[in-house]
């Protein structure tokens, strides 16, 4: 124990390291734990503490400090700005803004994981996404010396759901209602692409040539730069697109939101207004799945895709009944073998 009372109602914080003490007391046990985290950091870094006498003892900032310092620093200009705010503001109105990071505790973070499957229906997935936000946080004040310990952060198994992509006909009778002409050369545009929404909308025509599109890591939800080939049918509607001007965003006039509620409307209207599986994301598993259906190499597909992990990539092609039923051809040539040299050998019997 480090910091302890003392009969004379003062706080002591007693730190050993290496045949080193540093002992010092202290009004309240307020200050006495920032002193101990402040030694303790220093520590670990390798470094002596900063003398009493000669350091003012920090100030324990709040939650929302901290959150608003590492937005800027590290999500601020990411691809999934949206999706961070939403994250952290949820957590922050959880907790209070103003409630100090030392009050954060593994109970705390257990209440807000159970505030977020019952109250806010969230699956596993979307709770590991959110909870990820939330340890950058806190890994940031153990690392800065705010907190003593990280608080327990839980980590779900997350169940494979069904991966949904259009068929040829569905994303016919999907673009047939999109009234926007813009909005559906744009929707053509991802679903041949495998964009991510996110990219697609701050897509610029510099970034464009004639059969290439660059994405690069500063826009990028994975950080990675890569380039994606042009079909006919997305050089079509690039071309179309760019009628309207070559300067800027390859979309304009309309909101990233929009676009999405564009095309749940869309699909609304083409008969899918019970099917919760298809949104605007859904183009991208469907240009993700045609490529496993054209049979190319999932190393290439993962790189068209810039996932991070070539497990995201696998699940398109576990996820394929009709590659799987094409591979049946594959163990059916060992019959057709077999019949073969049967026909033969009674051939020669004769």
């Amino acid at each position: 124990m480090t910091v302890r009372a003392t009969k004379s109602h003062t706080w002591q914080v007693d730190v050993r390291r290496k045949g080193t003490v540093f002992r010092e007391t202290y009004e309240n046990e307020n200050d006495a734990r920032i002193r101990e985290n402040q030694i303790l950091a220093s520590l670990r870094l390798g470094e002596m503490p900063p003398d009493k006498g000669e350091n003012k003892i920090a100030r324990v900032p709040t939650i929302e400090e901290v959150a608003n310092r590492i937005f800027r620093d590290k999500w601020a200009n990411g691809g999934q700005v949206e999706t961070v705010e939403l994250s952290l503001r949820l957590f922050l109105d959880f907790v209070g803004r103003a409630s100090k990071v030392t009050a954060i505790t593994s109970t705390i973070i257990a209440d807000y994981a159970h505030h977020l499957r019952t109250d806010r229906g969230n699956s596993d997935c979307t709770l590991n996404k959110r909870l990820s936000n939330v340890r950058v946080i806190l890994k940031h004040c153990l690392n800065e010396g705010h907190i003593k310990k990280m608080p327990t952060i839980p980590l779900y198994k997350e169940e494979e759901g069904r991966i949904r992509w259009l068929s040829y006909e569905e994303e016919r009778r999907i673009l047939a209602k999109v009234s926007n002409p813009d909005l559906k050369l744009f929707y053509i545009l991802l679903a041949e692409t495998g964009m991510r929404l996110s990219e697609g909308f701050n897509l610029l025509w510099k970034d464009v040539e004639e059969d290439l599109i660059y994405i690069w890591g500063s826009g990028s939800k994975s950080k990675k730069t890569r380039s994606i080939p042009l079909s006919k049918r997305a050089k079509r509607a690039l071309l179309t697109l760019q009628i309207s001007g070559s300067n800027g965003k390859v979309l304009k006039g309309v909101s990233k939101s929009w676009t999405g509620m564009a095309f749940r409307e869309a699909k609304k209207s083409a008969g899918f207004l019970e099917d919760d599986t298809i949104s605007v994301h859904t183009l991208r598993h469907t240009c993700a799945t045609r490529l496993v259906n054209g049979n190319v190499n999932v190393r290439v597909i993962q790189d068209w895709l810039g996932h991070s992990d070539i497990k995201t990539t696998l699940k398109y092609m576990h996820f394929n009944p009709e590659m799987k039923l094409r591979a049946v051809d594959a163990l059916n040539e060992q019959l057709e073998f077999d019949e073969k040299m049967t026909k033969s050998d009674e051939f020669d019997k004769k």
